[in-house]
């Protein structure tokens, strides 16, 4: 194959010479074929005629890498369409590109930028087509100074969240300035590593495998300067990213980023990852050495400005991280973009709570469109709810996933709902020692305590106000918070202070309920006590080590994240201020 020679075509040769450059041109086809391990024919189907080994023989040969040049048009082609290329090629008549190199440039059609395309900076200059510096390792394309440096120094200024003399929304007649609009703090977070973050766009729930509406649109600073240069380019295979993570890394902190391998699932293929105010070395692990013979540990150089796109093989096969000495400035940021489809829509929560809060049964109930049909002294009165499209805003987030909402019920609401619970003509209140002292009763799903897999239908279907009040209203809140939680388990728990009553310190079953947890306050106001749960996470993680929140009555709390997971929360019989307080809690659990 090496010994192929190139066609050229000088002013107008005759029939003849035309039919024996035909003739060598098929010659040249039938080699490369035959190279990989097919009979020659141009016209047999070639898909199927590649080898394991011959694949493997192929990529050690060329250094782990996935990519060849075709000896006919020396034009870069992945290895499994190479063979595909060459048996139509045309030599250079067909068009060409440098020779070895994965290096892109207006003509080349593996990663081409339109010629006319071309993208301008926030001061108005031409930026020329961006060129793949390097492919350390298969599927792993680096891009040198993919942004200059004023666009840089606009968007660190966006992330701190300082004023800039530049508009990047001017076209919106609203006169807030973006910082205003869309300014969201720096967190320390601790999920792969040390660092400080922040994020937008839709949001990925890992643990449950959902993808849930955004809350926070994407910065203006993606949508006008990156994501139009991020189209243009074809690894990213028409990827449009609609979430961001910005990580912020402190060499000083001991920051880091931990090893891992991002959502095979939940993402697209391309992942983009834009290097900001500092370099640093990141290493790449091949976790898949048993179907991939590219090299086992890599450390890639991310210089400050360049553009990392994670595909293929980098994607699947090598997990990354940043060790804390291979960051090589004080500071270092870096934007992660990713296209995630959703799983969960709003529509389809309230179309799910519809079908799971009555279950339709055949003895003492009856149904009429999809409710359950009372007695006139339980049948409470539907009160009109307010259809508003906009999302209920929390009042207070006084730990990391714990969100209040004040006021979240009125108070004839109130009234309905404990008219109902102390309706005793269904279920009576029974007196309960196994998480504190207290009277409760459970509707929906049932479930022993102790067995993460006794889960079966309930006894008692979730109560009337369950549909006409309070799920609704729970899907007006944030997608991102409620993560399409739709509740199948309601708790209900009645204080009495005068006779000891207490919660002890506990935290939720963390496999047999999804994440989300909601809790209303009715009829008193208390303080619950949230401490952090030493046994598992031992001390010192982030907020302190305990804390007492007001719950007001009428008030919901919605534990997610930290707050759900790492805190363990109960009520001292002394912080009931008042001699009775009722909790409705209400949860997911899961049925399979």
């Amino acid at each position: 194959m090496a010994e192929c020679l190139r066609i050229t075509n000088k002013g107008a040769p005759k029939r003849q010479d035309r039919s024996m450059a035909s003739h060598q041109r098929q010659q040249q086809q039938s080699s490369i074929l035959s190279f990989f391990g097919g009979n020659g024919s141009v016209k047999r189907k070639i898909g199927h005629s590649h080898s394991n080994k011959k694949k493997k023989l192929i990529r050690q040969a060329n250094g782990g890498s996935s990519y060849g040049s075709c000896p006919l048009c020396e034009r870069s082609f992945s290895w499994h369409n190479l063979e595909r290329h060459a048996a139509t090629c045309q030599g250079k008549e067909g068009g060409s590109s440098d020779k070895g190199t994965t290096k892109i440039d207006n003509a080349s059609d593996q990663f081409a930028l339109d010629e006319n395309d071309v993208s301008t900076n926030s001061a108005g200059q031409q930026v020329n087509s961006v060129q793949v510096t390097d492919e350390p390792i298969p599927g792993l394309f680096v891009y040198e100074d993919f942004i200059t440096e004023e666009e840089e120094a606009l968007i660190l200024k966006e992330l701190d969240g300082k004023p800039t003399s530049v508009n990047l929304d001017s076209c919106n007649d609203d006169k807030t300035t973006h910082s205003e609009k869309q300014h969201l703090p720096w967190k320390l977070a601790k999920f792969n590593g040390v660092h400080y973050g922040k994020r937008w766009g839709v949001h990925c729930n890992l643990r449950d495998h959902m993808v849930s509406e955004p809350e926070h649109p994407l910065p203006d600073f993606l949508q006008q300067i990156i994501l139009p240069r991020l189209q243009r380019l074809k690894p990213m295979s028409g990827c449009i990213p609609n979430e961001a993570n910005a990580i912020d890394y402190r060499r000083t902190l001991g920051h880091y980023l931990y090893a891992h391998v991002d959502d095979r699932q939940l993402s697209k293929e391309p992942i983009a990852n834009l290097s900001l105010a500092g370099n640093c070395f990141m290493t790449f692990r091949n976790v898949a050495t048993h179907r991939n013979v590219a090299v086992p540990v890599a450390r890639v150089y991310l210089p400050r400005r360049c553009l990392q796109i994670l595909t293929g093989r980098a994607r699947y096969d090598f997990s990354h991280a940043i060790d804390h000495a291979d960051l090589l400035s004080d500071r270092r940021v870096s934007i992660t973009m990713r296209e995630s489809p959703l799983t969960v829509r709003i529509k389809d929560r309230l179309e799910k709570a519809k079908a799971l809060a009555f279950p339709t049964s055949t003895t003492s109930t009856s149904t009429r469109s999809g409710f359950r049909t009372l007695s006139p002294r339980q049948r409470p009165l539907l009160l009109p709810f307010s259809s508003k499209p906009d999302s209920l805003c929390h009042t207070d987030e006084p730990i990391r996933g714990l969100f209040l909402f004040e006021d979240f019920i009125t108070e004839d609401e109130e009234n309905i709902i404990m008219n109902e619970l102390d309706n005793d003509a269904h279920q009576k209140w029974t007196y309960e020692k196994h998480s504190g002292t207290h009277c409760e009763k459970r509707f929906g799903v049932d479930h022993d305590l102790w067995n993460p897999y006794s889960v079966r239908p309930g006894k008692h279907p979730l109560p009337a106000f369950m549909t006409t009040i309070l799920i609704p209203r729970l899907a007006r809140i944030s997608a991102s918070i409620m993560q399409g939680c739709v509740p199948n388990e309601v708790n209900s728990i009645s204080y009495r202070r005068s006779q000891g009553h207490f919660l002890a310190s506990h935290v939720d079953d963390r496999k047999k309920h999804k994440e989300t947890i909601a809790n209303l306050s009715l009829a008193g106001d208390c303080f619950m006590t949230y401490q952090l749960d030493t046994q598992r996470y031992g001390a010192g993680l982030g907020d302190s080590n305990k804390k007492k929140i007001l719950l007001k009555r009428r008030c919901l709390q919605v534990m997610t994240g930290k707050a759900r997971y790492e805190y363990a929360h109960g009520i001292e019989n002394q912080d009931l201020l008042s001699d009775r307080r009722v909790s409705l809690t209400m949860r997911e659990t899961r049925q399979s």
